[in-house]
């Protein structure tokens, strides 16, 4: 069996463990009632907190990729590389950003992986800042919560290290590790060696965030990716019922939230996602009963959000392409 197979296989086994584990503790009946109970309105204004999500992702890659593809062209191609990583297990569905960004507007592929790297470093720390800011809003924490603070920090101080010898430590870091990756047997995987092709393409890439204009308005977008998540998460929280303040969202959301950014072996995240959001819930305080039906049906309404976005940029760069040729064509 190839790892690839492997990877597969076990992503499959552990998504079914996973929402075994959880099903057995609730009834279905309780999940359909839970997403009925969501106002439509409050749907309604959760997909558009989502799709400022997208847009400011896209916005993101613009400035970064030095204004060289427009926004609308980015835009379609985040909807349809978040779909496919949404979908993908290990968010191996990454790999989407580089190939469309190549094949619709001809850039390599090590820009492709050198902008991923670099929002993708720039949204864990815009996470772990406004995680920090809302355990300052929200006053005493639960003990649960407040013992993960120390983890979340380490974690936090490592993503802004990395960051840092990716800035400072140019091409003497990015070397240092792909010497590891071949040490540990790893530098042939593809994902592995379009990453460290990106860290090399990246020093090129430094020098734009290192402009002080650039770098300001990439790490604002970031916030505000982040801010649009988490107000798409506090606008259906309402809708379900949960009166609960921004800032403890922030605290409850911000686990499953990571499910997003980090390869975890599950399909869709599914189990995962929900398991980490429940674990946080419960740690808020709610029952265990209402935190995974909740975690579930959130879930479901973000899958629901990202095919719909997912859709339409795939219409959208279908439509382009058939542009482009009958233009070739006359």
């Amino acid at each position: 069996m190839t790892r690839r197979h492997l990877a597969k296989a076990s992503a499959l086994v552990v998504t079914a463990a996973l929402l075994a584990l959880l099903l057995y503790h609730i009834e279905l009946s309780d999940l359909a009632a839970t997403l009925k109970s969501i106002q439509p309105g409050h749907v309604l204004l959760g997909l558009g907190a989502y799709a400022s999500c997208y847009l400011f992702r896209a916005l993101r890659f613009h400035v970064l990729l030095n204004r060289e593809v427009g926004v609308a062209d980015l835009f379609a191609i985040v909807c349809v590389h978040n779909m496919v990583n949404d979908i993908m297990p290990a968010r191996s569905g990454e790999l989407s950003y580089i190939y469309l960004l190549k094949k619709l507007h001809n850039k390599n592929a090590s820009d492709g992986a050198a902008t991923l790297i670099l929002s993708r470093l720039m949204d864990l720390i815009s996470i772990s800042i406004l995680f920090f800011a809302s355990v300052i809003l929200a006053g005493e924490l639960p003990g649960a919560i407040s013992g993960l603070l120390f983890a979340i920090a380490l974690s936090a101080a490592l993503v802004v290290l990395l960051f840092i010898a990716l800035v400072y430590g140019g091409r003497g870091f990015v070397l240092s590790v792909e010497r590891l990756a071949a040490r540990l047997d790893l530098g042939q995987l593809r994902l592995i060696r379009l990453s460290i092709d990106g860290m090399k393409e990246a020093e090129c890439r430094i020098a734009a965030v290192r402009d002080r204009e650039v770098f300001l308005i990439s790490f604002l977008l970031s916030l505000l990716v982040w801010a649009s998540q988490y107000l798409m998460y506090y606008v259906l929280l309402r809708g379900l019922g949960l009166e609960l303040s921004f800032a403890l969202i922030i605290l409850g959301t911000t686990f499953a939230i990571f499910t997003s950014i980090m390869p975890v072996p599950s399909i869709g995240s599914f189990g995962v996602y929900e398991g980490l959001w429940a674990i946080s819930f419960v740690a808020l305080g709610f029952p265990k009963e209402t935190a995974i039906a909740t975690g579930f049906a959130i879930h479901i309404i973000f899958i629901v959000y990202f095919v719909f976005l997912g859709s339409i940029g795939i219409a959208k760069i279908g439509l382009a392409s058939r542009t482009s040729r009958f233009q070739r064509i006359i």
